[in-house]
Parts: C-alpha cells; structure tokens; sequence
C-alpha cells in the first residue's frame, strides 16, 4: 500500500481535534464541505499541527439527487429516474439513460 503521506513515529502527551461539516443539496446541485485540525503536544516540546480540507459540488444533468440520511449523517445511495438498458435490454423501448453526475472536487493536506 503507497502511503501519500507520512509523518513518522512520535509521542505526544494530548491531543486536540476540530472538526467542522457542511453538506447541501438542492435538487440536483449539491455542495459538501470539510475541515479537519489537529493540533498534537509533546513534553519533548515536538508540538505539530495538521490540517485538511476539500470542498467538493456536483450537479445530476439527468435529474436526480443525492438523498441525506440524517439519522446516518451520510449521503444514501442515488436511484436513477430511468435506469440505464441500452438496446432495449428489458424490452422494446425499454431504456434510459440512467444517471449522470458531473463534479469537482478540491482537497488540500498538510
């Protein structure tokens, strides 16, 4: 497995997070954002700090949306409005174009 990052070993005696969401969707534009701080102390005076975001938008050219299980606090899974048969699969006439999500996405560590 390729570690992306890695900060190596060290002790610290407390440790303090923060940690913030933000999750929007309306119709089928959505918006989710997140910040993560860490600030890490050690008695050898080796104190660091860390931190992360990303900030991501979508938008479902077909129609759909991305439901919000709040009792979970995740987004569920997206169902189609038509599902996707190409050729007729089930049928005569009986295709869609399933559903298409187009995103970007920004993230930063350090």
């Amino acid at each position: 497995m390729k570690s992306y990052l890695d900060t190596g070993g060290f002790v610290i005696d407390d440790l303090y997070l923060v940690n913030a969401e933000l999750a929007l969707v309306y119709g089928p534009f959505s918006f989710q954002s997140e910040y993560f701080y860490s600030n890490a102390q050690s008695d050898t005076g080796r104190d660091v700090e860390f931190d992360a975001f990303y900030a991501q938008a979508s938008y479902f050219i077909t129609g759909e949306h991305r439901p919000y299980k709040t009792s979970a606090g995740a987004f569920d899974k997206v169902v189609p409005n038509r599902n996707c048969f190409i050729g007729g699969a089930l049928g005569p006439g009986v295709h869609g174009p399933g559903a298409w999500e187009i995103a970007i996405r920004y993230s930063r560590i350090d």
